[in-house]
Order: structure tokens, then C-alpha cells, then sequence
């Protein structure tokens, strides 16, 4: 009987002094991470025209859950698919936001041919002469394999200097086909 008095002692005095040094066994807190991305439009589908031209231009944020786990076994690509919590697309007036169906995802890929980060999220918003908006994607695209070290998700924004190409593109359909806004970032 004194042993286990002792024992269960021993026990509450190591959990007193876990909780006074600050080591308490606590579950680990994923941090939403905001990126603001502007663009201008470069190609508008004569279908959504004039509602966009190119002289408007693009601006939105995306929100990511940063403890994604990655999805991708392959070392050299991660993919983080449904990471992405919120979607703010403007065009102009018009705004879209992130939808519920469809692939949402952030993918990087450290390659040794090229390095590559890629965002892909389903849209919701008001239609344009009969067509829904669909998909919203951003490339960003190394052809010299310098822009990532890892396949991590980055929860600080890639530099656009780091890219030889860097575009957007948005997506809408009708019941007959699909028209693109495209334009670079």
C-alpha cells in the first residue's frame, strides 16, 4: 500500500512540474496561413465578354489550413489537397469564392527538370451571360529547379521573382462547354 502512495506521489509530482516548465502534453494548434495574390488579365473568352476585358485586373486571397498532411507519397511532389479554406476571387466587380465540389489543392513540386507550385480550387459565384464559374488554378513555374529546396508547403508566399512564369487562370461553363479568363499573376 505504501508503494502505491509513493508511486501515485511520484506521479503527481511529475505532472506538477510538467505543467509549471510549460511541457504539458497539449495537442498541436494548425495555423490558417493567407496569401493576397493580384493579376492582370492578359485572354477574356469572347463568351464573357464584356463582363471582363483586359484592362481589368485580378485580385483575391486564398486561405490554407498549413498542417496539411501531404498526400503525395513521391519525395518529390507534395500535394495538399483540401488545404484550402477560403477563396476570394475579384475580376473587376465581379467576385467568386471558394466552392464545395470539385478538387481543391496546393501542389509543389521540387523536381529536378523544374520546380513548381500550383493552387486549384473549385468556384462558386454569380453566373456571366450563362456561364457558372468553375475552377480558379495559379501557377507558378521554375523551368532552373532553384525555387524550393522541398516539397514542404511554405506557409510564407513564394517570391514571384523566383518563377519564369507565374498565371492564373479561371474557369466557367454552360451547359455546352467551358470559357476562360487567363492572365498572369
Amino acid at each position: 500500500m505504501k508503494t502505491i502512495r509513493s508511486s501515485f506521489r511520484q506521479l503527481f509530482s511529475l505532472a506538477g512540474l510538467l505543467a509549471l516548465t510549460g511541457i504539458a502534453a497539449a495537442p498541436a494548434m494548425a495555423a490558417p496561413v493567407t496569401f493576397n495574390f493580384t493579376g492582370a488579365i492578359s485572354e477574356v473568352h469572347s463568351s464573357l465578354f464584356p463582363t471582363f476585358n483586359t484592362s481589368q485586373t485580378l485580385t483575391g486571397s486564398y486561405t490554407f489550413n498549413d498542417a496539411t498532411p501531404d498526400s503525395n507519397p513521391g519525395a518529390n511532389i507534395g500535394r495538399y489537397n483540401g488545404t484550402i479554406q477560403a477563396l476570394t476571387v475579384n475580376l473587376g466587380s465581379y467576385t467568386a469564392t471558394l466552392g464545395n465540389s470539385g478538387s481543391n489543392f496546393i501542389e509543389i513540386r521540387n523536381q529536378v527538370s523544374s520546380d513548381r507550385y500550383e493552387v486549384r480550387a473549385p468556384l462558386t459565384g454569380p453566373t456571366v451571360n450563362g456561364f457558372s464559374p468553375l475552377r480558379f488554378r495559379i501557377e507558378l513555374i521554375d523551368p532552373s529547379a532553384t525555387a524550393f529546396t522541398n516539397t514542404n508547403l511554405p506557409t510564407t508566399a513564394p517570391s514571384l521573382s523566383s518563377f519564369a512564369a507565374s498565371r492564373f487562370r479561371i474557369i466557367f461553363e454552360d451547359g455546352n462547354g467551358n470559357a476562360r479568363v487567363r492572365g498572369s499573376v
